[in-house]
């Protein structure tokens, strides 16, 4: 498709090079001959005119596109059909996507990475107060410019949420690594916080280089990884990621919506709030050295230890200045009372009063006339003086640790502890542990000293009696092989009893062993049925045994099917055919995909019939590639017809069909005879 358009006119666009290749169409760059002004034209494939699903996605797009006005947000000039053909025209982005950026140089750095997140959020949020989800964010999908100027494309399966159904009638798409867990589960009711999601993950490979799927071969253990299974966090595949951003990472790719950020702006001031406590990627510090945990200032650090040197010697002064204040008030009050006590011959250090009472003596004057004054001394009482309590420590340990320990029936911690500060008295203490006995001892303390509790605890044990069938089931407790452990001795409490076999389901229980009991289950386990699961990249018809399953789609496909060797044919318009035997194996998913945008080398040789190398021009489904043998060209994925051509000789097997797919490895010979 992209080779018959380039350098042709439609409508008043001339196609001047192909941009991408997408499920829908090719994105060309092209020029309006009118104005002389570059866009990009993002093109329907020729096959999929007809389909009316792929023309309302293709619609939709448009729709979308025309509803936002944002800069972050690839801009659309018009939607144009030339006979068969549509195509929407859009803004020209003079950049490259994440992906390309991620695989040509590897991960961003925080530094790098925050200022394109942001804008991502900033244009997101746009979108969705316009009411529009965007259902596939993915880094290619995410566009930067030479300026660094983010610009989001792609809306075929964007969701119109002031519309009371999808503006698209299927349930699924979009790219399974960056599907948040609601959409892989086929929900068409998706909301903004699924765009979280996929954002989230992109910026996950953004400061990683990797998406958390390693090790994962088929579509199936993916989805089951997305739905149900921790994520790794990005830290792991790169020691220098923050925590703060990482915390911001881990919340949009929650498996649970509403754990994850509302809204594309809540994220952002989560986002901004961890920024400001980072300058230059690196942590922002006060005075004290610490670092800023509300990110309220970007003081650095030199200027923030010359404030505070300068604020000690303030304090300093004040203080000091503060004594010479007191000094000046109590000194002279303190000399008098130094004095008065000299006179009455009180010890200075005896705390006393001075009463001043009126005593009559014989042959006083009558009463009204003054009294002669004497002076007695009224000495204060001193309280008696009490003993400061003595404490003591506790030192605790148990074998196995961190057992509950408890004292006089309160917890304190768990094993190893050190308490301190114990007071006079008798205390009980109680050592407990799941699935032991608990130990309990009553202690008195010697007083002033240290001591310590060395506990081992015994275990509770009782016994598990388990039949299967099939009876070759593997058995697992608690992760381990039932073989390896002493079912008559298991310790008393919950244990996880998984059973498996392959090609049957497993089953799995949890039961609570009882101390001195012994515990009967049974399990049939519920043989599997097979399924054979396909994908089509960008897009194609798919054949299982010659019978039609599913036109013209890029959803992946999958169906029941009995264990056994199927043909399975997949046509695209415009890359052609592609068809192989697949075995299907019982009781599991046998997953294929296949990707007609890929290639694979293929050597051709030529030779005459003496083995000596001719120089013969090389053809691919009769086209001829301008390559010459002895060579190797590059061929799509597919069913190929290869032919090789050379004046005055003919080639005695004539046109061979290849089939290529990813593990194709062959050189091709043909051996030419010379015509008379």
């Amino acid at each position: 498709m992209e080779s018959s358009f380039i350098g042709n006119v439609i409508d008043h666009y001339r196609i001047i090079e192909q941009l991408g290749i997408g499920g829908m169409g090719v994105v060309f760059k092209a020029i309006n001959i009118n104005i002389n002004k570059i866009v990009a034209l993002k093109m329907i494939a020729p096959g999929l005119a007809l389909n009316d699903n792929f023309i309302q996605r293709f619609k939709t797009e448009a729709k979308a596109l025309a509803k936002l006005d944002d800069f972050n947000i690839v801009s659309i000039t018009d939607l144009r059909r030339d006979k068969d053909q549509w195509f929407i025209v859009m803004e020209y982005v003079d950049g490259i996507n994440l992906y390309d950026r991620i695989k040509k140089e590897g991960p961003y750095s925080c530094k790098e990475s925050i200022p394109i997140l942001k804008q991502i959020l900033t244009a997101i949020g746009h979108a969705h107060k316009a009411g529009i989800i965007h259902r596939d964010i993915k880094p290619n999908n995410i566009m930067v410019t030479k300026e660094g100027v983010v610009k989001i494309t792609d809306f075929g399966l964007a969701k119109d949420q002031n519309k009371s159904t999808s503006t698209v009638s299927i349930t699924s798409g979009g790219t399974l690594y960056y599907m948040s867990p609601e959409h892989v589960k086929g929900f068409s009711y998706t909301d903004g916080r699924s765009d979280l999601y996929s954002i989230g993950m992109t910026y996950y490979e953004m400061i990683t280089g990797k998406v958390p799927f390693q090790n994962i071969n088929s579509d199936f253990d993916m989805r089951e990884r997305i739905i149900r299974k921790d994520f790794e966090k990005p830290s792991i595949y790169n020691p220098k990621i923050p925590p703060g951003l990482e915390a911001i990472v881990m919340k949009s790719i929650a498996k649970d919506p509403d754990m994850r950020y509302q809204t594309a702006e809540e994220m952002l001031a989560a986002l901004t709030k961890f920024e400001k406590t980072y300058k230059n990627g690196q942590p922002v510090f006060k005075g004290s050295g610490k670092a800023l945990a509300d990110g309220n200032s970007f003081e650095d650090e030199t200027e923030s230890k010359k404030k505070g040197s300068f604020f000690k010697i303030a304090a300093f002064v004040v203080a000091l200045l503060f004594l010479f204040y007191l000094a000046s008030i109590f000194y002279p009050e303190l000399k008098g009372l130094s004095a008065q006590k000299e006179q009455t011959n009180i010890p200075a250090r005896d705390t006393t009063d001075i009463v001043q009472t009126q005593t009559p003596e014989p042959g006083s004057p009558p009463e009204g006339q003054p009294l002669q004054t004497e002076n007695r001394v009224k000495e204060t009482v001193k309280p008696t003086e009490q003993k400061a309590p003595v404490f003591s420590s506790l030192s605790v340990r148990s074998v196995p640790a961190r057992a509950n320990v408890y004292l006089n029936g309160r917890l304190k911690g768990k094993t190893p502890l050190q308490l301190k500060n114990l007071k006079n008295g008798q205390y009980r203490l109680n050592i407990r542990k799941q699935g032991f006995a608990e130990y309990s001892k009553r202690i008195v303390h010697p007083w002033g000293k240290k001591k310590s509790i060395d506990a081992r605890l015994t275990i509770l044990t009782g016994g598990l009696t388990i039949s299967v069938k099939p009876r070759d089931a593997q058995i697992f407790v608690d992760g381990k092989a039932a073989s390896k452990l002493n079912l008559s001795r298991l310790s008393a409490g919950q244990h996880s009893i998984e059973i498996r076999k392959e090609g049957f389901a497993p089953d799995i229980k949890t039961v609570k062993i009882e101390p001195h009991t012994v515990k009967n289950i049974s399990a049939a386990l519920v043989p599997l049925k097979s399924s054979l699961s396909v994908q089509v990249l960008p897009w194609g018809s798919i054949y299982i045994d010659g019978e039609l399953r599913r036109a013209e789609t890029d959803i992946q496909y999958t169906e029941p099917l009995a264990p056994g060797n199927y043909s399975v044919k997949i046509i695209h318009p415009t890359f052609g055919m592609w068809q192989k035997t697949v075995s299907v194996k019982a009781g599991g998913v046998s997953s294929l995909v296949v990707d007609f945008n890929k290639t694979r080398a293929v050597k051709i040789v030529a030779l005459d019939e003496k083995g000596n190398s001719l120089s013969a021009a090389i053809f691919v489904d009769g086209k001829d590639t301008e390559h010459r043998t002895p060579g190797a060209i590059s061929v799509h994925i597919g069913s190929r017809l290869i032919s090789v051509k050379k004046e005055g000789y003919r080639a005695v097997t004539g046109t061979v069909t290849l089939m290529i797919d990813d593990r194709f490895n062959e050189e091709q010979t043909f051996i030419m005879k010379k015509v008379k």
